[in-house]
């Protein structure tokens, strides 16, 4: 091979090195690509495996979160003595948590919290999903009229100046003769109650047929300024001079407080009256008496006080006869003036006015006035729910 032909084959001979090299750097390229590729993959998938187990134990954590707000007592409990009120890693890969604060301050709920931010997170290695939600703290004591049978409820808590005595349940509203003395008391429930001091302060409530009862239970709350004034002080009335039959009244006398019913005729009429020292301060004093097969029931602060077997309803109708009261209720008077008008002022307040149309048992008296002193139910506010994953 002469100089020339060595040359051109050593030119040749390069041309396929460089090809070569080429070829297996890009080779390599591609390995590499190929590797980090995967690698990328790899780690997006955990990041999204590590993303879903973070949604599934949010999941868990807020179903958790519910959950224990069924006992509310301990929830509460729990709230105000820190905020974590659950950690636990057990479920699957998720840490799980719950907090509770006070929605408004952001620090540790107390007792003047009225609403709560619940807030139920997981974490996993690689990702955190979070669901928080607002919770009100609400008085449980409407729940439990209506669970024991309650047909109407005059909160009696409107503010100044209101005219309309709602009824939470029936529809059936009363009417404040001086809206001005509206909301003028404090309540032990944190709400407030009217003042009433004079006829003129009354409250009237229209009959409906709804009251028209053979038995039935009244409850309220009740203070007087001058619980032992000689004069009488109506609390609730449904009577007036012109029509009498089948009224019925419960006032104070002296400190005692006396239920009177009308009858058909004089000879059954009825009076039942406690000692003299049933209102002898000027607190609020729970309320309540029912009438029906069991007699006449009167109690004060959950203890039967009155205790007879024979007793007037609102109505009844038998063979021979019917009758039926049909005048409106009075609330803070009687109503033995003309043709019903309010007589007799209590100088106090009444609040929480409840009827049954059905005689309650002393426990179940009791536990009215249990649940109104301070009974609470909770309730995560529709459309407050939000959620981050991270």
């Amino acid at each position: 091979m002469n100089t020339n032909e060595r040359a051109a084959h050593d030119e040749r001979r390069g041309s396929i090195y460089l090809v070569v090299l080429v070829v297996v750097a890009a080779v390599t390229t591609m390995v590499l690509v190929g590797t980090a590729l995967r690698r990328t993959t790899a780690e997006h998938y955990r990041t999204t495996d590590d993303r879903m187990r973070a949604r599934q134990g949010v999941r868990s954590a807020t179903e958790a979160a519910l959950t224990l707000m069924d006992d509310k007592d301990t929830f509460l409990t729990n709230a105000r003595g820190g905020t974590t009120i659950m950690k636990t890693s057990s479920v699957g890969a998720s840490t799980l948590t719950i907090t509770v604060v006070d929605k408004d301050t952001g620090k540790v709920a107390d007792d003047d919290t009225e609403t709560l931010l619940v807030t139920a997170t997981a974490e996993t290695e690689e990702a955190r999903s979070l669901v928080s939600f607002d919770v009100q703290i609400l008085p449980a004591f409407l729940d439990t009229i209506v669970e024991l049978g309650a047909t109407s409820y005059w909160a009696l808590d409107e503010e100044k100046n209101e005219s309309v005595a709602v009824d939470q349940i029936g529809a059936i509203d009363g009417t404040y003769n001086k809206p001005g003395n509206v909301g003028g008391e404090d309540f032990p429930d944190d709400g407030v109650a009217p003042t009433l001091k004079g006829v003129k302060e009354a409250i009237q409530i229209p009959h409906d047929s709804s009251f028209e009862q053979e038995q039935g239970t009244i409850v309220f709350w009740a203070r007087s300024n001058e619980p032992t004034e000689s004069d009488q002080q109506g609390l609730i009335a449904k009577e007036d001079d012109a029509n009498r039959e089948l009224s019925q009244a419960l006032f104070l006398e002296g400190g005692e407080l006396v239920w009177r019913g009308e009858g058909k005729n004089d000879s059954l009429d009825q009076e039942f009256r406690t000692d003299a020292s049933a209102f002898k301060d000027k607190d609020w004093h729970h309320v309540a008496y029912s009438f029906g097969l069991s007699g006449t029931r009167v109690y004060i602060d959950g203890v039967r006080v009155i205790n007879k077997t024979s007793w007037i309803g609102l109505h009844y109708d038998i063979i021979i006869s019917s009758a039926t009261n049909t005048r409106p209720w009075s609330v803070g008077t009687r109503a033995l003036g003309t043709s019903g008008a309010p007589s007799d002022p209590l100088d106090g307040s009444i609040a929480r006015f409840v009827f049954f149309p059905k005689q309650l048992s002393d426990t179940e008296i009791a536990d009215l006035m249990a649940a109104q002193c301070g009974a609470v139910k909770l309730e995560p506010v529709e459309g407050s729910f939000a959620r981050v994953v991270e």
